[in-house]
């Protein structure tokens, strides 16, 4: 039979047997029809007829119309707009409109929440040991403490292996695994009585990388979270022990912290490479080929140490900046340090073309220039106005470069150009680290016979 709508004719082989109203959609999609209205969400009533004739009940089927082979049939759209639904409860139609876009909670999202209120409620009760402990110099009850924090710490690691292994949680797995070294942490923290110093940090950082390790070894699921932990904490503990060893002051050791962090960085790649065997082999080197395992394995390895070694050197920075105005005489240095070490943390999320990577070095480098403007508004409390109006002018830079940088892009001379400059700051970083360590000083001090 053939079917006409306005200007579109097809020839269509249609079931006797099939009600006209289960017909129509099949039929309106093969000609094409729109219902003209700028909404397509607008219901509209079509109608097949024939000429000259009323419209065909939709409730009959073709045969009982007595359409036969050969027939001519209108397809049209009905004259009567279908209503829109009324309602007599203005609540109902409140929660009709309502229910498209409503979001329910699921199972994962009451999941969510109850993990992180189970870290928000760990820090705080963390806060809350550290500020009850430390008042008091009793080395009794900081070993009580310390004993009743690492069992609860241990308990929580055995809950992580549990629930990662055993109820395939990844989740959980990775709540109790934070709350497991937050925990070790914490007790290698207050187990050392008097007020908190290096040696509390030593403990309570190698505590953290031993617990992240067995973690690492248990919750898979989370591997790059925890190896990221292990490499902070090491490289904390490092940073501890140098202070104890030494007794330099901890702008030194955050200058020292931050040359080295950044060098790591930039060192960062190729050491991905060569922990997961993706290196170039000898020629006569019959080892088992890269595979896509190892690929995955070293952007993994990539992630945690562009992760742990951006937030020493953020950390680095922030003691750099905020015991340089205290200690007095180089404190400008120690600003402009820490503000070109943020700067060179943002340059280096350049580098960077996985998103995570570039969050973490975005967030290192922001938070550590605003760590510096800190420090300065707290020098320059003399100048309010100034200070008020940097404070309120300081956000329109990262929404000046969200702007722009859709529309600019550097052509690959500005690319080499941009790297240069990137050279010149690690130039200028190394020299004022110095200036901070303070072994300018030592030189002239130095006679030689």
């Amino acid at each position: 039979m053939s079917v006409h709508a306005d200007d579109v004719q097809v020839d269509l082989a249609l079931p006797a047997g099939v009600a006209v109203a289960s017909l129509l959609p099949s039929i309106a999609d093969l000609l094409g029809v729109r219902d003209g209205h700028n909404d397509d969400r607008v219901a509209a009533r079509y109608q097949l007829s024939r000429p000259g004739e009323a419209a065909l009940d939709t409730s009959k089927t073709l045969a009982q119309h007595g359409i036969r082979d050969g027939s001519l049939l209108l397809f049209s759209k009905a004259s009567t707009e279908i209503p829109l639904p009324s309602f007599h409860d203005p609540a109902e139609a409140v929660s009709i409109s309502l229910a498209a876009s409503a979001r329910p909670p699921t199972k994962r999202t009451a999941r969510l929440s109850s993990c992180l209120a189970a870290g928000w409620l760990s820090g705080i009760g963390a806060l809350t040991v550290i500020r009850t402990v430390f008042p008091t110099n009793d080395g009794d009850q900081h070993g009580a403490v310390a004993g009743v924090v690492a069992a609860a710490g241990c308990i929580a690691l055995v809950a992580a292996v549990i629930a990662e292994r055993g109820f395939r949680d990844r989740l959980a797995g990775l709540t109790l695994g934070l709350q497991a070294t937050g925990l070790m942490a914490l007790a290698g923290l207050v187990a050392v009585p008097g007020s908190p110093g290096a040696p509390n940090a030593l403990l309570a950082s190698t505590a953290a990388a031993v617990t992240a390790v067995l973690v690492l070894h248990g919750v898979s699921s989370a591997a790059t979270v925890f190896r990221t932990l292990a490499c902070f904490a090491g490289f904390a503990a490092l940073a501890a022990l140098a202070v104890l060893v030494t007794g330099q002051p901890l702008s030194a050791i955050g200058g020292i912290c931050v040359v080295i962090s950044l060098a790591l960085l930039e060192m960062s790649a190729r050491l991905s490479v060569l922990l997961t065997g993706l290196s170039p082999k000898l020629s006569g080197d019959q080892g088992p080929k890269p595979c896509q395992g190892n690929a995955i394995r070293a952007d993994s390895w990539l992630s945690s140490m562009t992760a742990a070694f951006a937030a020493s050197a953020m950390l680095g920075g922030i003691g750099v900046a905020l015991t340089a105005w205290r200690a007095g005489g180089s404190g400008v240095v120690g600003i402009v340090f820490a503000t070109l070490t943020g700067a060179l943390l943002l340059a280096r999320a350049r580098s960077h073309n996985d998103m995570a990577r570039v969050l973490m070095l975005t967030a290192a480098g922001t938070v550590l220039v605003s760590a510096s403007f800190a420090a300065v508004a707290t020098a320059c409390s003399d100048h309010v106005l100034w200070v008020v109006a940097a404070a309120v002018m300081l956000p329109a830079a990262p929404f000046g470069l969200q702007l722009l940088a859709p529309v600019v892009r550097l052509s690959p001379v500005g690319q080499r150009n941009a790297r240069l400059l990137e050279y010149l700051g690690w130039a200028i970083l190394v020299p004022l680290a110095c200036w901070i360590c303070g072994w300018y000083g030592a030189a002239r001090a130095w006679r030689l016979p």
